[in-house]
């Protein structure tokens, strides 16, 4: 089951709720054009790309990928009546997140960037984990996350026992048409409370060079992925580091687009473009392979992507700031990324990841 929410003016998801017994986990056969919604696992790379693999702790199980045309859709009230009724409504107690030290990040941040200076990668999106056992209510916690964040990409999945209670400020991929476009964010900065302090932040953020670099990166994997399905030339930079703001923080944003080739399936479109740029790191392949080796979770879940076509328009998300549950093994759980580079300073990295933890912590910690 898929419950799409968008927000006041958001140029996000619309609001869809899907629920079907049919369902396919064949990618292949996976007709996109028709009304639908999907959910990709981010270790589906390792069906992308053979020789990579997943060797972590899940503690996520789900499948590679899910496919669920509806067969009823209900208004946001009865939609809202009807997860309430599903699982868990206990409110948990004493819940307590275990996560890396700052000096574990460290000495992981340091071998990420030996890779840099060996000329393996140029850029990784280097993530840790917040892990707890216990009990929530999920749509609750859906809620209250959406209503702290104000994300335009607001998505409540249920698969099973498992829960994606997500409120992503980024854009996956987004297809009308024969056009196919796509929106990573690099470059994050807080917000304040202060309007002066805010906007310098911002500004900051627009002029900082190191950031602009972090994107720009991005921005080339990313060309690099749409041109395998792209008619010849078709490939553009629509914006390049452009600034948006959101309830949490302050982000950077390019977007980039083609027109797809006549015949393109969705398998094409997700085995040239998954996993998104923005969550990997230059050159992809090789970044996955570190991020496999310096993490010490599975990502599973996270960094993956969820999303909907709707009357012939195809809209996804990238499955960060999230929270994930197992109402069976009650495992609560979020991740958190940054992008290093040969720039990076480790104390603003682990910052920056203290930032974007904010909102997950806060909404966790009032249920």
């Amino acid at each position: 089951m898929f419950y799409f929410q968008p927000n006041e003016n958001s140029n996000g998801f619309k609001e869809l709720f899907y629920a079907s017994e049919k369902a396919s986990d064949e990618i292949e056969k996976f007709d996109f054009e028709n009304d639908c919604a999907f959910f990709i696992n981010y270790d589906f790379k390792n069906l992308i790309e053979k020789k990579l693999v997943s060797k972590n702790q899940k503690f996520y199980e789900s499948p590679y990928f899910i496919g669920v045309y509806p067969s009823f859709a209900l208004e946001h009230n009865a939609a809202k009546d009807y997860f309430n009724n599903l699982g868990n409504q206990d409110k948990f107690q004493n819940l307590s997140f275990k996560s890396l030290t700052k000096a574990e990040y460290i000495q992981n941040f340091k071998l990420i960037q030996q890779h840099i200076q060996l000329g393996n990668i140029y850029e990784m999106n280097y993530c840790i984990s917040f892990h707890a056992k216990g009990k929530i209510n999920p749509f609750l916690t859906y809620h209250a996350l959406n209503a702290i964040s104000q994300a335009p990409f607001s998505a409540f999945v249920k698969l099973d026992k498992q829960y994606i209670i997500s409120s992503s400020p980024e854009r996956f991929l987004k297809k009308t048409g024969a056009k196919l476009s796509t929106e990573p964010i690099k470059g994050t900065a807080a917000r304040s409370s202060d309007i002066i302090e805010d906007l310098n932040n911002k500004l900051n953020l627009q002029k900082s060079l190191k950031e602009r670099t972090e994107n720009i990166m991005i921005v080339d994997v990313a060309r690099n992925d749409l041109s395998h399905v792209a008619q010849r030339n078709s490939v553009i930079v629509d914006e390049c580091c452009e600034v948006y703001t959101f309830e949490q923080v302050h982000q950077m944003i390019s977007k980039i687009s083609c027109e797809l080739k006549i015949g393109t399936s969705f398998l094409d479109i997700i085995s040239a473009t998954f996993p998104m740029a923005s969550m990997t790191g230059a050159p992809k392949i090789r970044a996955m392979e570190v991020i496999d080796e310096v993490e010490d979770f599975a990502r599973s879940a996270y960094s993956g992507t969820i999303g909907y076509s709707n009357q012939g328009i195809l809209d996804s998300s990238v499955l960060i700031r999230s929270i994930f549950y197992n109402s069976d093994t009650e495992d609560v759980w979020f991740a958190v990324g940054s992008a290093i580079t040969a720039a990076s300073n480790a104390d603003d990295e682990w910052e920056e990841l203290m930032l974007k933890s904010r909102a997950m912590q806060k909404v966790l910690a009032a249920n």
